[in-house]
């Protein structure tokens, strides 16, 4: 979970964020700030977990992701990995992640949005005991849409000043957090 919140960092420029190959060198073994549980909870809540949810991003962090898929469910877990049927920017695709799903199944978005805009993908992911999102377009998508739902873990970098400040944390810092509460969606 650290490595692939840490690994949030292939994006296009935004405002207050650039890439940098060796920034991400650097940083990829950064400690997230973790909100709403920490690693000892997480760890139970994946031990628990028998079905979830894993809600891919950008491609150039796709083979972090694909670690921590691939160890979801050596564990047991039944993972499902919801990729988009056309990029936004610079996301992994379904045709790019089926080439890999061996032990996981892959199920392509409608489009080129978020897993979080579609309703009946949402009543999907109500039944999953665990969904791990990963980005700052799938946060932002929850926080705009507010579905209901409550067992969602978000992975990401607070690369712009905005999120930063919203989840009081250093800018550019990886986080894992567990549920948003009202003041952030609010």
């Amino acid at each position: 979970m650290r490595l692939a919140a840490s690994a949030n960092s292939v994006d296009i420029p935004m405002r207050g964020y650039d890439f940098s190959i060796d920034d991400f060198v650097r940083n990829i073994l950064e400690e997230p700030t973790w909100l709403g549980t920490n690693p000892e909870d997480l760890r139970s809540r994946l031990s628990h977990a028998g079905s979830i949810a894993y809600l891919v991003d950008n491609a150039g962090e796709f083979q972090f992701d694909l670690l921590l898929i691939r160890r979801l469910s050596s564990m047991g877990a039944k993972v499902v990995v919801y990729a988009r049927s056309r990029p936004y920017e610079v996301d992994v695709t379904y045709d790019y992640v089926i080439n890999f799903a061996r032990d996981f199944e892959v199920r392509a978005l409608p489009g080129n949005y978020s897993a979080f805009w579609y309703d009946d993908v949402v009543m999907e992911l109500v039944n999953y005991d665990l969904v791990i999102s990963k980005g700052l377009d799938n946060l932002e998508s929850f926080m705009e849409r507010k579905p209901k739902l409550s067992n969602v873990i978000f992975l990401f970098r607070a690369k712009c000043p905005l999120i930063a400040e919203l989840f009081g944390v250093d800018k550019n810092k990886p986080v894992v957090s567990m549920g948003l509460n009202n003041s952030y969606i609010d």
